[in-house]
């Protein structure tokens, strides 16, 4: 069963493997080190909301948003949204 819940301290660097390991791929290439997405992740622990998504005590997917005031009311903005293409 899938289950969705707020990421915990321990979960980044599960979070940053995936975020490594997806982003190196087409469309995006980028070169994340572990070291650097380790960093990137618990900069966004601090201030946004990180949901990781777990199927069999394995996480494989996540997003990171944030909410924040506009002159309509309350908005959301998703910076990250990565799910593992393993799964």
């Amino acid at each position: 069963m899938i289950s969705i819940r707020k990421a915990k301290k321990s979960d980044i660097p599960a979070i940053a493997h995936i975020m490594m390991a997806e982003y190196s791929k087409e469309p995006y290439n980028e070169a994340w080190t572990i070291h650097s997405a380790l960093k990137k992740i618990n900069i966004y622990f601090e201030d946004h909301i990180i949901l990781v998504a777990k199927e069999k005590d394995v996480i494989f997917g996540f997003i990171i948003y944030d909410t924040f005031f506009w002159h309509d009311g309350t908005q959301g903005w998703i910076d990250e949204l990565v799910v593992s293409k393993k799964h």
